[in-house]
């Protein structure tokens, strides 16, 4: 269905006619306070996802499953995002988490104020830490900032004793290449990391790039092997870190 009216009543002109169909800039979408095109939608295509809660909201929320936690020896992981781009808001779930004796996760691309970091790690018991470059200007390159404050707050995680698994994204061409590699198993070891896990890049989410505007580059078309995945793994494994693909 192709009404256009989202087209009609976008004050910012984000929505457009493309192909006989509606297309957006969602760039500019994000910058929208009021959503007049989900108001205004009569087959209710487009909608609002999300909500504002306070911490105590998201935790009654997280302790309906306690009996399952504690049953599978699980818990709850704070993802996102980057959970440590609201620290106030993270701090306060993890305390209310630990009260009621939940286990608490966290994944984080380990951008963060190191302080900040340090007022959460008494409420964490593991880190899922992402480790995607080491040559701070190509890291910039590749996600627009450096990574010299990343490696920091690497070492502040693994020296207070915390665990901690990294994980390394693989990006044909970008974040698999030799030099790469040889740089994460060496800055590894040294920060004391245990484990890794390998996240090869998975080419099935093409369409969405498509939906989205972006292009598809063709170097990432494809799955990695197992004969490739085991070959990276083992230079970590030489290192004494335990590396398997995820």
């Amino acid at each position: 269905m192709s009404c256009y009216t989202c087209v009609e009543v976008c004050p910012y002109h984000s929505a457009y006619k493309k192909d006989s169909k509606v297309a957006f800039d969602f760039k500019v979408c994000l910058a929208c306070e009021h959503k007049p095109c989900v108001d205004n939608c009569n087959s209710e295509a487009l909608m609002r996802v999300g909500r504002n809660v306070t911490a105590d909201e998201v935790v009654e929320i997280v302790k309906k499953d306690i009996d399952f936690y504690r049953n599978s020896g699980g818990g709850v992981t704070f993802t996102g995002g980057e959970p440590l781009s609201q620290p106030a808001f993270l701090k306060a779930m993890l305390q209310l988490c630990k009260e009621a004796n939940i286990h608490t996760a966290i994944e984080t691309c380990g951008y963060a104020d190191t302080e900040d970091l340090k007022n959460i790690i008494p409420f964490t018991d593991l880190f899922l830490f992402d480790l995607k470059i080491i040559n701070s200007n190509i890291h910039e390159k590749y996600t627009g900032k450096p990574n010299e404050i990343i490696l920091k707050n690497l070492k502040l995680i693994t020296a207070s004793g915390t665990p901690l698994i990294a994980r390394y994204p693989l990006i044909p061409g970008i974040t698999d290449i030799p030099a790469n590699i040889k740089q994460i198993a060496e800055v590894s070891a040294m920060a004391g990391v245990k484990e890794i896990n390998l996240e090869p890049y998975n080419p099935l989410g093409e369409e969405k790039y498509v939906e989205f505007g972006f292009a598809v580059k063709p170097a990432f078309d494809s799955f990695y092997t197992k004969a490739e995945l085991d070959k990276i793994a083992a230079c970590f494994n030489v290192k004494g870190i335990a590396c398997l693909p995820a």
